[in-house]
């Protein structure tokens, strides 16, 4: 309970973010995009644009409430404040998710509307907010350790080739050391096309989603831990 009141403070500065900067016109942006898509006679599923704009919506999220320097500089005097890195982190994280959550479930009434509905809507809001919250761990891990540098580029893994899985890549990467490099990319971070099957069940997929929700904020946790202990010295 310690925790849990400053990991609900944290909320604050995502709804400032989203009132205040571009944030709301990039997701507004990125759901037009995507609803568009659906609409097309030859678009994609319902699934597929829910799951696109859950995972690109939170890492957009974690970019602009966690990852510019600003933001980096801004958590050592958060951290002088009675709170941890653990608030910080979670508080941050469950902000992101719950965004891009937000956006995804708008998305997927949105490609319903304009094409066929899915069969199980309940089962497929799940599957959205998961793959969101996996997102979201790994981008703020990215933040974290590396800025909106590694952010960005996560972005642009999952909006560009996070659809491919690592089987295609076999003839889309050069032989050698490339292709294993992007096939091994493909298989361990979060992918549209693992987290696409979140809602038929696949334990595969749930499984690499947990372990990237639990995972990505523990490593934030232990980075911004180790800041803390470093400014002290």
């Amino acid at each position: 309970m310690h925790c849990f009141g400053p990991a609900l403070a944290e909320w604050q500065i995502a709804r400032a973010r989203l009132l205040r900067t571009r944030l709301g016109l990039w997701l507004l942006l990125i759901g037009a995009g995507l609803v568009a898509l659906a609409a097309s006679p030859a678009g994609p599923t319902t699934r597929v644009v829910a799951t696109h704009a859950a995972m690109l919506g939170a890492v957009l999220a974690v970019a602009f409430t966690l990852g510019s320097d600003l933001d980096r500089a801004a958590l050592e005097l958060t951290l002088a404040h009675p709170t941890s890195p653990a608030a910080v982190v979670w508080g941050r994280w469950l902000a992101a998710t719950a965004l891009a959550g937000t956006l995804a479930a708008v998305v997927a009434c949105g490609a319903a509307w304009v094409g066929p509905q899915p069969e199980r809507p309940a089962a497929l809001a799940l599957a959205a907010l998961v793959a969101a919250g996996a997102a979201a761990g790994c981008a703020t891990a990215a933040a974290v350790l590396g800025g909106n540098v590694l952010t960005a580029a996560l972005f642009l893994y999952i909006g560009v080739a996070g659809a491919v899985p690592p089987s295609s890549w076999e003839s889309l990467a050069p032989a050698g050391v490339v292709r294993r490099a992007v096939a091994a990319l493909a298989t361990v971070l979060p992918s549209t096309w693992c987290y696409e099957r979140l809602e038929t069940g696949d334990t595969g997929a749930w499984r690499h989603a947990l372990v990237w929700i639990v995972g990505g904020v523990s490593l934030a946790v232990f980075g911004l831990q180790a800041r803390r202990w470093a400014s002290r010295r």
